[in-house]
Parts: structure tokens; C-alpha cells; sequence
């Protein structure tokens, strides 16, 4: 009766320090990072003067664009609502797009700045971007680029992702693709406490469209947690075989 008794407190106490040791460890959940109009919705291109008009759609280059709320545009790229000529299905999120087009040998770029937002410690930032591939034969995909930047200025790249280095999407279609800026990324690049920036474009031939982007962090645990709650697990198991025994 005794031994019995001695065996559920001492489980008891085993399972109560398992429990501490789980609540010390952060969770890895996605939290989302507001990106200011994330799909280029705004302003709608069909009533906003100063938009031009073609066959797949009305559209503007940077120069030329009204205020992209959110975004600054720069070269050879711009907004553009597709119509199914370009993509069947339409854009990807919404009706608009944003656009860099390879005539201007990589210059159209689109930039935001997050200027509240700051790089923090422990954490994995996922900046997540649809693009898509015109369904005209005759204009290739443009390839390009999407990096995370710091402190407000693009030089200042922590995470790039070339576009040449994927498989294109097929005609008429999107696809997603994704850049993870770790956290030993963000120290490396002298980012912590900088505010975010995400930059995307720089076509070389053709032309590539961007849509719907995303951007959101994960908990990276703490290593030393890791390593004390697999000890406990361990010394648990073990304790648990000893009472089996008396």
C-alpha cells in the first residue's frame, strides 16, 4: 500500500514538471504580418485616370501610375488588370496584379516598407508570393526576384529567392513560391530591430506577374529547452521502469 502511494507521487510530481518544462517551450504557430494592399487591389485600374488600355487589359507602368497605396513601384513595371487572354482563370487574389516587365532589364521593381514592423529574435520569417506566367506564347516568363530587406533600404538584403532557380509557371497559370528568412538569417544580415522590407521584380526577359503576397513568422524553440525536456522524458522512462521492478 505504501510502495503503491510512494509510486503515484513520485509520478505525479514527474508528470507536473513535464507539464512546467511544455509550458516553457514557445509553440511553433504562423503569425501573419499585415502587408498593406497585399494583391495591388487599390486603386481599381478601370476608374482611375491615367490608366492605359490594351487587349489583355487596362494597366499602368510605375511612372505613370497613380499613388499604389502600400507600394512603391519603380522602372519598367507596374499595375495591371489581366484579362483572360493573359490568365483564364483571371488573377490570382482579386482582379490586379502587380507586373515587372523585362524590357527594362530588371528594373521594375515594387517595394514595401514595413515601417512599425521590426525584426525580431527567435523568430522565422515566411514571405510567401504568387507569380504567375502570361499565357501569350510570344512574351516568356521574366524570372526576376523576391527578398526580405532591412532598415529601409533594399540593399540591406536578409533572404533572396531568384526565380530562375524554380520551375516556371505554366502558361496562364500561377504558382506559389516561398522565402524563409531564419532567424540566424536576420542576425547574420544585422537585422534585428530594423524594420522589415519586402521587394519583388527585377524581370530580365518577358515579363512576371506577382500577386497576393504574404508575409508571417514561426517561434523558433529554444534549443536548451529542447535538450532539458528530452532529459526529463528520459529520467521519466527510466523511474517508471524502476517501480515496475519493485
Amino acid at each position: 500500500m505504501v510502495k503503491n502511494l510512494m509510486k503515484t507521487v513520485a509520478n505525479h510530481k514527474l508528470t507536473t514538471i513535464l507539464v512546467l518544462l511544455l509550458c516553457t517551450i514557445e509553440i511553433a504557430v504562423a503569425e501573419d504580418i499585415g502587408v498593406n494592399n497585399s494583391s495591388f487591389e487599390l486603386p481599381t485600374v478601370t476608374t482611375v485616370p491615367g490608366f492605359l488600355t490594351s487587349t489583355a487589359g487596362p494597366f499602368c507602368f510605375a511612372n505613370a501610375c497613380p499613388s499604389i497605396p502600400g507600394w512603391e513601384l519603380s522602372g519598367l513595371g507596374g499595375v495591371f488588370q489581366p484579362n483572360s487572354s493573359v490568365f483564364p482563370p483571371s488573377a490570382f487574389d482579386g482582379s490586379q496584379v502587380y507586373f515587372s516587365d523585362g524590357r527594362g532589364n530588371g528594373d521594375g521593381i515594387a517595394v514595401q516598407e514595413l515601417e512599425t514592423t521590426l525584426y525580431q529574435p527567435n523568430l522565422d520569417y515566411e514571405l510567401t508570393v504568387s507569380v504567375g506566367n502570361r499565357l501569350e506564347g510570344f512574351i516568356p516568363f521574366g524570372e526576376g526576384h523576391v527578398l526580405l530587406f532591412s532598415d529601409d533600404d533594399s540593399n540591406n538584403t536578409v533572404a533572396l529567392l531568384d526565380l530562375s532557380s524554380i520551375d516556371a509557371p505554366s502558361r496562364g497559370q500561377f504558382t506559389e513560391v516561398t522565402l524563409i528568412a531564419t532567424a540566424q538569417d536576420v542576425i547574420n544580415a544585422g537585422a534585428l530591430g530594423q524594420p522589415i522590407g519586402i521587394q519583388m521584380g527585377g524581370a530580365l526577359t518577358g515579363q512576371t506577374i506577382f500577386d497576393d503576397v504574404r508575409l508571417s513568422t514561426t517561434v523558433v524553440p529554444v534549443p536548451a529547452t529542447l535538450s532539458l525536456l528530452g532529459f526529463t522524458i528520459a529520467g521519466f522512462g527510466l523511474m517508471r521502469q524502476r517501480h515496475r521492478r519493485h
